[in-house]
């Protein structure tokens, strides 16, 4: 790391493009290093408002066609004041590393945050779409149980109604059994011929 002092023939303009340079350097022996001398490179680039930044072809990318074409990367090296600047029509606060470095330290904690946040929240989301689904089957379920509860005491009351009721067996007018359940009507009924002269009635 190397210290600056301004003074009168050392202004803030050199020192900065001092440091720029110096930084520059470093980044560029590191990028050769990493992907050789030809693929490195100071460009013009930008359009209607040009300008010179360092240039690495990190390798080749082929798109959807087929054709293959460069893949770059640019790095401009910025400068960041020390002190306050104040134009008419914006104000650049003063650079503070630490208090940079430790923004960026709670922008990570907080992202992880809301992250770690959002990812319960789906989970208890999920949970209670998992448990509204349970009672959902177990209400079907108690409804289908009282249904089938309700339609047995139906029947059951059908057949002790059924089984209450007496009935007698007449032939030609006459009575000749009384007092029978349904069952033992048709049975006597039956006893007394096929002939079609034995009727049953309900005893009321």
């Amino acid at each position: 790391m190397t210290n600056y002092t301004i003074t009168k023939e050392n202004g803030i303009t050199k020192i900065s493009a001092s440091a720029k340079t110096e930084v520059s350097t470093i980044v560029t022996e590191a990028l050769i290093t990493a992907y050789g001398a030809e693929n490195v490179a100071i460009v013009r680039t930008g359009g209607s408002s040009p300008s010179n930044v360092l240039a690495v072809r990190v390798g080749a990318l082929t798109d959807e066609s087929g054709f293959e074409h460069d893949l770059c990367v640019t790095l401009d090296a910025t400068v960041k004041s020390y002190k306050e600047k104040v134009t008419k029509r914006y104000t650049v606060e003063a650079f503070d590393f630490d208090a940079c470095r430790e923004a960026y330290e709670d922008y990570l904690t907080d992202k992880a945050t809301k992250k770690a946040e959002a990812e319960a929240k789906k989970a208890e989301c999920k949970a209670k779409g998992s448990k509204s689904r349970a009672e959902k089957d177990a209400e079907k379920a108690k409804k289908s149980a009282e249904l089938d509860e309700a339609s047995a005491r139906v029947e059951a009351k059908r057949k002790a109604e059924a089984e209450a009721k007496r009935y007698r067996v007449d032939i030609n007018g006459e009575t000749v059994a009384q007092n029978l359940t349904i069952e033992e009507a048709k049975t006597k009924r039956d006893e007394l011929g096929s002939d079609g002269k034995a009727k049953i009635f309900e005893q009321k």
